[in-house]
This record gives C-alpha cells, sequence and structure tokens, in this order.
C-alpha cells in the first residue's frame, strides 16, 4: 500500500515523475514497487482484502496484489487505484492565500479562517514546482500551525516556492479529517542583511558559595537591528573585559535558544566586565548589548608576614584579613624559594602559627594565604619570609666511666637527649694537667674502646656532645684508667692430629682457640709452637708458625721411623698456653710405591697404558719395566728397566711393546731432591 496525500492529481504527479504508462497501469516497474509497503498477505483461494488499517478520511491510497508460488517466486504486480471518501472529507479549504515578496530570509503564507467547530489547525504544503509534489513544511504532517498564518524560514533566498494548505478537524466519529488542497500560491525570499538586534537586561551575579563562578542573563532582541522584524537568532556571543570596559574579547559562544551563562574562569578579587551580541544564521551579528561590570570576591593576600627564629622553632606572625567568610589561612613551607611544591603545609585560625620543632641553623623559607569555606577560595600566597631556629646549650655527656682491659681501655657514658644531637667527640690526654689532646675520636654510639694500646700505660679521656651546624657542648669530667698486662696465655689448639704422607713427611693439622686459657675472651694469638719427638726422646721446639697457620708438613724426616709431636699456642705478650697431648705417626719405607696401579693392553695401536693413585704431595715418579720369561712364575729377582725416572703425571702411555711377550711393570715416587 502507498499513501498519497491530496486527491488523484497527486497520485497522476506521482506515476508520472516515475515514468509509467498510465495506459498499462498491469505492468508496474520494480521501482514503483519498491516504495510500497506490504501490510498484508491472502491464502491463493481469496480473492480480496479489507483495510481498515488507520485509515483517513480524503486521503488517496493506492495498491499492488502480487502472486507467490510455493517456492516463494514472486509474480508482477497488479496496481489498483482507490480513493477513500469516507463520510465529512468535503471540508471547506482555505481560500485568499497569499504569500509575502522579497522578505529577507523568510516567506510569509497566510490565508482566511476556516469556521469548523472541530478545527484542529492547518497544514501546510511547499514545493519548488507547481507540478508537484508538494509535502508538509515540518516533519509533523497531522497539522502545520493552528494560526491562520505560517512563517517559512527554511527557505534559499532568491529561489521561488510554491504553498498550498489544507484544513484538518477533528471528527467526532471520523477522527482525523483533512480538506482538500487550496489553491498554490507562490512567494520568494532575499538574502538577510540585517543583524539582529542588541541583547537587553543584561545581569552580571556572584555566586555566594563559589567565588570563581559569575552567572549572566540577557533578554533576547525581538527585532533586527535596523527596527525590522526579527529575522532568525542562531546564537549568542559573550565578550568580556578586566579591569576596564574598552579591551573585551570573545569568551564563549551559546546557542540562539540560550539566555544564560556561567563564567567559571574568574580570579578572586577581580573587576570584570561583559556584554552580549546576538547573531543570525547567515552570520550577521548585531551590536553589543549594554556593559555590565562585577567584581568578584575573595580575600586579600595577608599583610606583614614575618618569621622569627627561636630554640629549635619559627614563630610566624601576619594581620588578620578583614573578610566574612575567612575561616582561616594555610602555612606553606619550603627549603627553597625556587621550589614549586611547599615540604610542608600547616593550618590556622590565629594570625600566628609556630612551626616547632625543626632543625636549628637550617634556613626554612614560608608563605601564607587566608582561606574560605571551600577548597578552591584562597587568596594569592604572600610575599616569601625566612628564619633559622636556634639551638639549644648541648649538655656535656653525664656517667663518663673509662675501664681498662688488655692491651685496651673502654669508655662509656650517659646518652644525651637534645635532637640536634649527631654524635660524640672523645678526647684522650696523657696527663690530666693537658688541655689539647693527645687523640680524638669520634662515635655514634656511647661507647668507645681505644685499642690497641701498651700494657702498663695510664690515659685520661673527656667526652663532649656534637650537633648540627658545629655545635659543641662542654667536656665532660674527667676520667682515667691504666692498660692491663696481658699474663694469662691463649687456650690450647684443638683436635691436633699427626698423619703420614708418605715416606719423607708427616702432616700436622689442628683448630684455633677461641678462648684464653682462664675462659675468657682471646686477647690476642700471634702464632704456635710446634714440639717434636722419637720413642727415645721427649719433644722439644721444632718451628714456630704464623696465627693464621692451621696445618703444617714436617718433611725432617726418615723413613720408617715414628715421630711424637705436640703444639701450643702463643700471644703478642710471649704468653704461651699449656701444650696439646702428645700425637705420633710413623714415616712409610724409603720407596714409596704408587697406589691401585693398573695396566691395558690396546691391540690395535700396540701399547700398555698404565694408570695408579698419587700419594699426596708428590708429583715426580718412576715408570720401571720387566719381561717375564714364557711358563717363569712372578718374583722379586726380575730385571727392571726405567722407563721414565721424573714422569709428572698419574699415567703413562707405554708404546714399546711386542706382541705376545709378558710385561711387568711397577711405580714408585721419585724422591729426589726431597728429604
Amino acid at each position: 500500500r502507498l499513501q498519497v496525500q491530496g486527491q488523484q492529481e497527486a497520485l497522476v504527479a506521482l506515476i508520472s515523475e516515475l515514468g509509467i504508462d498510465l495506459d498499462n497501469l498491469g505492468d508496474v516497474s520494480e521501482e514503483l514497487a519498491n516504495i510500497f509497503v506490504q501490510f498484508g498477505t491472502v491464502p491463493s483461494g481469496q480473492t480480496f482484502f479489507v483495510d481498515t488499517d488507520r485509515l483517513e478520511a480524503g486521503v488517496l491510497y493506492v495498491y499492488l496484489v502480487t502472486a507467490v508460488d510455493p517456492a516463494g517466486n514472486t509474480g508482477r504486480a497488479a496496481i489498483a487505484l482507490v480513493t477513500v471518501q469516507t463520510p465529512g472529507a468535503n471540508l471547506p479549504m482555505p481560500a485568499n492565500l497569499s504569500a509575502t515578496q522579497n522578505q529577507q530570509a523568510r516567506i510569509v503564507v497566510s490565508w482566511n479562517p476556516v469556521a469548523d467547530p472541530n478545527l484542529l489547525g492547518y497544514l501546510v504544503l511547499r514545493s519548488q514546482s507547481t507540478q508537484g509534489p508538494f509535502t508538509p513544511v515540518t516533519g509533523d504532517t497531522l497539522f502545520t500551525t493552528g494560526q491562520t498564518q505560517y512563517v517559512d524560514s527554511l527557505v534559499v533566498a532568491d529561489e521561488v516556492y510554491f504553498y498550498k494548505v489544507q484544513t484538518v478537524v477533528q471528527d467526532p466519529q471520523f477522527g482525523v479529517l483533512r480538506s482538500d488542497t487550496s489553491t498554490f500560491i507562490d512567494g520568494r525570499a532575499i538574502a538577510d542583511e540585517s543583524a539582529p538586534g542588541a541583547p537587553s537586561d543584561l545581569i552580571a551575579s556572584l555566586d555566594e558559595d563559589q567565588f570563581r563562578r559569575v552567572t549572566l542573563s540577557w533578554t533576547a532582541p525581538t527585532q533586527d537591528s535596523n527596527k525590522g522584524d526579527l529575522t532568525g537568532l542562531a546564537s549568542f556571543e559573550i565578550f568580556r573585559s578586566r579591569d576596564n570596559n574598552t579591551s573585551f574579547v570573545s569568551l564563549a559562544t551559546v546557542s540562539g535558544d540560550k539566555e544564560r551563562y556561567v563564567d567559571t574562569s574568574v580570579d578572586l578579587l577581580a573587576k570584570y566586565f561583559y556584554a552580549v551580541r546576538a547573531v543570525d544564521a547567515s552570520g550577521n551579528a548585531g551590536p553589543r548589548s549594554a556593559a555590565v561590570s562585577v567584581t568578584t570576591k575573595g580575600f586579600a593576600v595577608p599583610s606583614k608576614v614575618s618569621a622569627v627564629g627561636g630554640v629549635r622553632k619559627i614563630t610566624l606572625s601576619w594581620d588578620a584579613n578583614t573578610e566574612p567568610e575567612l575561616t582561616g589561612y594555610e602555612i606553606l613551607r619550603y627549603a627553597d624559594p625556587g621550589d614549586a611544591t611547599p615540604q610542608g603545609t600547616f593550618e590556622s585560625v590565629l594570625t600566628t602559627y609556630v612551626d616547632t620543632p625543626v632543625v636549628a641553623g637550617q634556613l626554612f623559607v614560608y608563605r601564607v594565604r587566608a582561606v574560605g569555606p571551600s577548597s578552591d577560595v584562597k587568596s594569592e600566597l604572600s610575599a616569601f619570609v625566612s628564619a633559622q631556629a636556634e639551638a639549644p646549650a648541648l649538655a656535656a655527656p653525664s656517667k663518663v666511666s673509662a675501664v681498662g682491659g688488655i692491651g685496651q681501655i673502654a669508655i662509656s657514658w650517659n646518652a644525651n637527649t637534645e635532637i640536634e644531637l649527631t654524635g660524640y667527640r672523645v678526647s684522650r690526654y696523657t696527663d690530666p694537667t693537658e688541655t689539647m689532646s693527645d687523640k680524638t675520636f669520634e662515635t655514634l654510639q656511647t661507647t668507645y674502646v681505644d685499642s690497641p694500646l701498651a700494657a702498663g700505660q695510664e690515659f685520661v679521656y673527656r667526652v663532649q656532645a656534637l650537633g648540627a651546624n658545629g655545635a659543641e657542648s662542654a667536656l665532660s669530667p674527667i676520667v682515667a684508667a691504666k692498660v692491663l698486662v696481658d699474663d694469662v696465655p691463649p687456650a690450647t689448639p684443638g683436635n691436633f692430629t699427626a698423619i703420614p704422607s708418605g715416606g719423607t713427611a708427616i702432616e700436622l693439622r689442628w683448630n684455633a682457640p677461641k678462648t684464653d686459657a682462664n675462659g675468657n675472651a682471646l686477647t690476642g694469638l700471634s702464632g704456635y709452637r710446634i714440639y717434636r719427638g722419637t720413642a727415645e726422646a721427649s719433644p722439644t721446639e721444632l718451628v714456630i708458625v704464623d696465627a693464621s697457620e692451621r696445618r703444617y708438613f714436617d718433611r725432617d724426616v726418615e723413613g720408617n721411623t715414628a715421630y711424637v709431636y705436640q703444639i701450643a699456642a702463643i700471644d703478642g705478650n710471649g704468653n704461651e698456653s699449656p701444650r696439646s697431648d702428645r700425637v705420633m705417626a710413623r714415616t712409610e719405607v724409603g720407596v714409596v710405591p704408587a697406589r691401585n696401579l693398573q695396566a691395558t693392553y690396546n691391540s690395535d695401536a700396540q701399547t700398555v697404558t698404565l694408570r695408579w693413585g698419587a700419594p699426596a704431595l708428590f708429583d715426580s715418579f718412576i715408570i720401571e719395566r720387566a719381561v717375564l720369561a714364557a711358563g717363569s712364575a712372578l718374583s722379586q729377582n726380575l730385571s727392571y728397566q726405567t722407563l721414565a725416572s721424573e714422569h709428572s703425571t698419574a699415567s703413562y702411555v707405554d708404546s714399546g711393546v711386542a706382541r705376545r711377550t709378558i710385561y711387568v711393570y711397577r711405580v714408585s715416587v721419585n724422591l729426589n731432591g726431597r728429604i
């Protein structure tokens, strides 16, 4: 079904525009079929259809009917023209249409009123051709206006437009009815070259709670600037000037249906001037309105700010602000005037603030500003002021004591409590009458051990506290102590063992003592004294080795001999510990054989490979070979040939062998050059 506003001539114009032959309406083009809307289906045996779908009186409906086979194939469409003539459709048409000519950017269409008690209004139709189609001037196709005049501003200058009007009534029985269309009338508009007039009644008001907010309101103009009818409003442009009414700049633009703007980009305690002008759709900008001014609220910068240093504190003060909205002050502390970010922020409802505790002698920089009830209501920051806190006098350390020990003197005292404290200095004197110290030491602790010191010496000590920026306390009272003589030997070394190492060495091992012989802390260790004897002779001193050693190889031995050993620890004062228990070890025979000797014959290479385990501390070997006659027994009386006398690895390849020969090998340690 296709719905066409108007009567038969409207359909004829439409079909003519689509290029359809009116003498052959059954042959409908595919393009025409595509503009119809399917709204019903009937069985194949039915050849009629009743349309009750929201039909309107005085409206032309066009129907297409197509046949569809079971496979879904659609045949050619048959077209039928039907005009619905419901009762009451013969309504009087609007008469005496007229349209203005050569008005700026608009055409005014007027007509005589229709007297009907059920009148809803009038539907205005427009076309740029007398042959149509005429379509409603607005998206609302029910009716355009209830008045007898319509101002069409959606037109292009210097183009001719044609208009028709229909009467629209609400019939109690048949619903919405429209009359036939009136005769057409033409009109033409010219370009809009007249700007709107100036807006009036511009008001600038302040927000009581948000100081950075100015609200503007105005009344739109009702005429163009030439006193003619207003030809349209597209937008309003807002202008602002600071401190005077001569330096206006464009601030914002709002649509033509707005008569209000909120400026949130203002500073506190600043005077602003505002003006507004109207702009139409053609870009014609009217004159600005009369300017209005407003001074924003805010807080004055706190004045006469000062900073005075005291003991561990800095006191700030300033003159009070007088604004009634004031809630307090904000104090910002900086480490340097060039810093963008403060290192601390403080608040006060008074006109003073004490910053404490602060490090004495360090320069601190401050700025102050007034604050209000919301976070964005603050004054500008004051100028920088600075001050240094004073350091209190450091107390001399108390309860200083000195205790002599072996090779050392330990000094201790009570801790100071000042926050400026950075450490302590210990001064040493050789005589209590001296004013210049022999030596000074600095520490962060409350104890100091002076070492190493010679036994029997007496020293005098005084301690003083040190503070920030070079502060020093007075010297403490004198304390003295004497370095004790070390007459206690170390404890005996532990786990002393003797292990034979071949025929010409015995390896000795031991553990270092951890305490003195009396069980107290070890006061020193300078070395170990090793004693050696035999079964026939008591042990006597053999050697002294360094305190860092934990083993010793005795190579001054004979083969196949038993030796007895003892060990003692000695300190720097010559104190020798008790000797360890005796340990005994026997050297091996003079010739030291290799261990686990193995021989492997390689028939392809015609070689014999020897491998053995090397005794500790030996790296030179003698390799010997004998030939065993066939059928002979292995004996000690074989004649050996030396193959190598100073071989340095634990393997040897004999390449001088013959097939079907029995070889006997022996490997021993080369003792040449060793005792």
